[in-house]
């Protein structure tokens, strides 16, 4: 997965409106979060955007696999906790009001038996009442293999050209990515292997189901897709 290119991460992503993303997010969390706690924990916070913003709603905790990325997450939110792990087996001796997993990256899960796991483990974490918010990657209909990706950003010191194809090898998304990186010094070329899952509107609702949540579908969207939310009893 995301490797190398960590550190442009930010560049990269640099025309997502993260404050509005936030806004709409609290929001919706508002309509289903019935916890007494107004906790929130982003799970694949990345470098910690969405946190940047929603801490002024919330008392916020981020986790991610990547250490780069809770590097840059830490110095752009001091005084947050940061944690390292997996979302389908980290533990934290905690619970939140909201739990988040946004721009698609439970579908690092691969299966829906990874799906299953990851769902079930952030459920755990829920305090009684609390809301878990993912915000899906493509759907099997909706991907396309063979199709070329191109992203071209541009700063005063560097310029990052990401190209993408990608591959179907057992039901997973395979992406081939190629980065060149141009500054005075020169130009640096570098590759990333993506590996996703592409999910159905049932494999969600059905393991929001199976961890013990009631299931919603949400057409309020952040990036172009849907929201699946659960809420723990309680």
């Amino acid at each position: 997965m995301i490797s190398r290119s960590a550190q442009f991460y930010d560049l990269l992503y640099s025309d997502r409106d993260y404050a509005g993303q936030a806004e709409r997010l609290a929001a919706i969390l508002s309509r289903y979060s019935h916890a007494r706690e107004a906790s929130l924990l982003d799970v694949a916070c990345g470098t910690g955007m969405h946190l940047h913003f929603l801490r002024e709603s919330y008392r916020v905790a981020g986790l991610d696999i990547n250490p780069a990325l809770l590097e840059i997450a830490r110095g752009r939110n001091p005084g947050v906790d940061f944690y390292r792990g997996d979302m389908a087996s980290f533990k934290l001796d905690r619970y939140f009001g909201a739990i988040t997993c946004l721009g698609g990256s439970v579908a690092a899960t691969r299966t829906v038996q990874g799906l299953n796991e990851a769902i079930s483990n952030m459920a755990a974490h829920l305090a009684p009442g609390g809301a878990l918010a993912v915000e899906p990657w493509l759907e099997r209909g909706v991907y396309v293999p063979g199709r070329v990706g191109l992203l071209s950003v541009e700063q005063e010191s560097v310029t990052v050209t990401r190209m993408s194809v990608g591959a179907l090898e057992d039901g997973v998304a395979v992406l081939d990515l190629h980065y060149l990186v141009g500054t005075q010094a020169g130009i640096e070329h570098f590759t990333e292997c993506w590996e996703l899952g592409l999910f159905s509107d049932e494999d969600y609702i059905g393991a929001f189901r199976a961890a013990g949540l009631q299931a919603f579908r949400d057409e309020s969207v952040l990036q172009g897709k849907p929201l699946y939310v659960g809420v723990k009893p309680g």
